[in-house]
């Protein structure tokens, strides 16, 4: 862009400004039930740390187990976590530091990366579990850094439009933001297809603009328009995550069952004690906190209302049921995803008129993705049985879809479902399995 600028192609934009706060990223191997499949944010009105899984899953685990066990005999897998965490740490700094901090030296960026992973110890190492195992256990050569800058959105109508090239600004380039209200990369994606539209036509598909000049000053005003406010909101929200009033609990959101019942919880929470701290065992207390809540404000105790609610429940839910069976036999994982989105309960008790559920008719269909989805998101369980004692594992091994039967055995010795007689349809999953395990190896 300043090439241009200097080349008088492009009028000068505003430049950029130094927000006040530094970030870091960097990936982690750590394993810790906070950062199995979820992720956290926590913040001390100076530093702010967020991360969130960046690659496998417990399932990729298990698979990459099942495949390196080369045994005959069944038995439990010797799982190990091979997940890695993406961590992002921001804090305020002024300028002179941040810079500093950010600075490559004549060594390709090595020592650059230690001095920040070192930094960022400093900082957060002390706080609550897994923060500290989680940066020592980061590679530094996956660490990055950078002083946070955004740029003052330019006027809607400007008075020095280019005029010397047909070139127009998108993305980062026209409205640089903070991370911190996640709209850099929506709006550079909204970009590209509101161009679009203003190359091929107007925007209400009238037609054509007059030229193509007048087609890039109508999107670029339209841009603006658009991102303005989201550049004001991610300045703020910079500024207010680092800053002492982020601490207090009425900026928190959470769920509850009334109205301002996020204050309400968030009070029964820390009245009981229930923090990150509590690691493994937070999910469980969240979980009841939330149910006392809900019962003490909402009120239900009258046996006849609960029977009524229950009623409703399943009655609203018989043409939803049908409808994510239907999806399921189709292998449509799109369609489930848009479905539970909405009833996202009901998914593990949905079963048709012969007891079996949405992971049973997906593995009969030999729908891989929806067979991983099903068994990492919604954490369907592979040795439910149907009404004739059909577990997954037997749908599995009928449907003999290589990739869906590998997932299936997998989950189930990773989650050390008994192989017993056979009756449960292990023992002729890991038959199967093995069996084109040698027949792919011979083919290779």
């Amino acid at each position: 862009r300043q090439m241009l600028e200097r080349r008088g192609y492009v009028a000068a934009a505003p430049p950029v400004d130094y927000m006040g706060v530094a970030v870091m990223l960097g990936f982690s191997g750590h394993a810790h039930a906070l950062l199995d499949e979820r992720g956290f944010y926590s913040l001390d009105g100076t530093a702010r740390l967020f991360t969130m899984p960046y690659q496998g899953s417990a399932l990729d685990d298990e698979l990459e187990a099942l495949r390196e066990s080369d045994r005959e005999t069944n038995g439990e897998l010797n799982v190990r976590w091979r997940r890695k965490t993406m961590w992002q740490l921001s804090f305020r700094c002024n300028r002179e530091e941040a810079e500093a901090l950010c600075q490559k030296g004549s060594d390709g960026g090595i020592c650059l990366r230690r001095r920040l992973l070192q930094k960022a110890i400093d900082i957060c190492g002390e706080w609550h579990d897994p923060v500290g195992p989680l940066l020592k256990a980061t590679d530094p050569e996956s660490v990055w850094g950078t002083p946070l800058v955004d740029r003052t959105p330019l006027p809607i109508h400007r008075s020095d439009p280019p005029t010397n090239l047909p070139a127009i600004f998108i993305g980062d380039a026209a409205h640089s933001m903070s991370p911190f209200k996640g709209q850099g990369c929506n709006q550079s994606l909204a970009d590209g297809t509101s161009l679009a539209r203003h190359l091929l036509g107007r925007p209400d598909g009238s037609g054509r603009a007059s030229s193509l000049r007048a087609a890039l000053l109508n999107f670029e005003r339209e841009m603006v328009q658009r991102t303005r406010g989201k550049v004001r909101d991610s300045r703020e929200a910079a500024a207010f995550l680092h800053g002492a009033e982020a601490l207090k609990a009425e900026h928190h959101g959470g769920v509850a069952g009334a109205e301002g019942g996020s204050e309400s919880l968030l009070q029964q929470l820390k009245d009981r004690g229930v923090n990150a701290r509590m690691g493994g065992k937070l999910d469980a207390e969240v979980a009841s906190t939330i149910h006392a809540l809900a019962r003490k404000e909402l009120k239900i105790t009258d046996p006849p209302v609960m029977k009524k609610c229950k009623r409703m429940e399943e009655e609203g839910g018989k043409c939803h049921r049908s409808i994510l069976l239907e999806l399921a036999r189709e292998g449509n994982i799109a369609g489930i995803r848009a479905q539970t989105f909405a009833h996202p309960s009901r998914l593990s008790s949905i079963r048709d008129t012969h007891g079996q559920s949405c992971l049973h008719l997906a593995a009969y269909g030999g729908h891989a993705a929806l067979c991983r989805w099903l068994l990492v998101e919604a954490n369907a369980k592979v040795d439910v049985a149907d009404h004739a004692g059909k577990t997954v594992m037997h749908a599995a091994a009928k449907g003999g879809q290589q990739e869906v039967v590998e997932m299936v055995c997998a989950r189930a010795l990773a989650t050390k479902v008994d192989a017993g007689d056979g009756e449960n349809g292990l023992k002729e999953l890991l038959q199967i399995y093995r069996k084109n395990k040698l027949t792919i190896a011979k083919d290779i």
